[in-house]
Parts: structure tokens; sequence; C-alpha cells
């Protein structure tokens, strides 16, 4: 994939559902995380089709299949995965992008700047030490979470089973393994565990296709 417009192809091709103006600015997230990738690790991808594929096009399908919320927290969100894409397909929900690298939050400040996103904010910090002050929760609404390759099953359970603010629910993005460790460890720390499949792109990565629900 040498231009842009083979990307922009490639995205309009796979999300014929979504609204042009929404496509542009996916493709425009995705070069800029290209772009930082160079300076600041943001992810493994090394090319935009690989970004595109295996990122982006990953969260948009299991954004298909998600509960809705009025407020997201997207912990460990390093490159914006998936709280950008989310904030850019949902514009009725608000996300909050929790992420402790000072330089990756400095890239999502600039994609929700320059993509000119309302719905996002991002936060500098770890989830472990936030408060229900953090976030702009109004009255009768509740917090749902998001995880993508932040952190090891028995970790991120050890974790929020610690945390003192209030959400309704985790989905977490695993793999048939990670999903069933998660089973195996939660009778440890009381929490409720079920899935969600979600249809997969092709792509050369199969790193996830299941989303593992926590309640607790």
């Amino acid at each position: 994939m040498n231009n842009l417009a083979e990307a922009q192809s490639l995205l309009e091709k796979s999300l014929p559902d979504v609204p042009r103006e929404t496509i542009f600015s996916l493709l425009r997230y995705a070069d800029l995380a290209v772009d930082w990738n160079h300076r600041i690790n943001l992810t493994g991808a090394k090319s935009l089709q690989q970004f595109l594929e295996e990122h982006i096009l990953d969260c948009v399908a299991a954004g298909d299949s998600i509960p809705r919320s009025e407020l997201w927290c997207d912990v460990g969100t390093g490159a914006g995965l998936p709280g950008i894409v989310w904030s850019l397909l949902f514009p009725g929900s608000r996300f909050v992008l929790v992420e402790s690298l000072q330089k990756k939050i400095a890239f999502l400040r600039r994609c929700i700047s320059a993509l000119q996103i309302p719905n996002a904010r991002a936060l500098h910090g770890r989830f472990e030490s936030l408060r229900e002050k953090d976030f702009p929760m109004e009255a009768g609404e509740t917090l749902s979470c998001v995880s993508r390759g932040t952190a090891s099953p028995p970790a991120l359970l050890q974790m929020i089973s610690q945390s003192e603010v209030r959400w309704n629910r985790w989905l977490v993005f695993s793999s048939e393994k990670t999903h069933e460790e998660f089973l195996t460890l939660s009778k440890n720390f009381g929490m409720e565990i079920s899935r969600i499949q979600y249809p997969k792109f092709p792509s050369r990565s199969e790193k996830f296709n299941i989303l593992t629900e926590i309640s607790r």
C-alpha cells in the first residue's frame, strides 16, 4: 500500500456502512499513528496497511458488537486503541483515554485536536490511581471500561479488583486462550465472566477474536 488513496479504498470496501467523513477521520488517524510510530514506538505496526488491518479494522469489528454506554474508559490505551476508533464511530458516547506514558499522551492529544474529536479526552496516569472525580459521570450514568493488550489476565484482574472507581462492565480484547484464563482466574476475584464473539476482518493477525466481559 503506497498511498493514502489505496488506504482509503481499503477502508471504504471494508466498512461500507461507515459514513464517509468517519472514513476520512480513521484514515487521518492511521496516518498520524504511522508517522509518530517512527519516533515513539506506538505499536508493532510498521506500515499504514498493517495498522489499518491489524488495529483499526479489528477495533471497528469489535465495536459493532459492544453494548452501548454513555461513558467509556480506555485503560492503557497506548496508541488510542480502541478509544480513538470508538470515539469516532460513536459520537454519542464519551471516552476517557488513560495512558501512563507522557509521550503517548502527547500523541493522543494531537489526534484529538487534529481530528476534532469533542467526545474524547486523554488522561495521563495509571488507572489504579484514579478516583471518581476523574470521570465526568452524570446522575444515573455508569462507567464501562475497555482494555486491549493492557496487561496479563492475573495482573488485570488484580488491578481492577482493587479499583476505587465504580465501573459497570469491563471488556478485554482476548484470544480463546486468554479468555479461558480469565474464566479460570475469575473465581479467585469474585467476578463473573462472559464472552462476546465478534467477526474478524481478513488480516495477517488473528491475535484477538473475543471480547471478554467482566462484571462484579
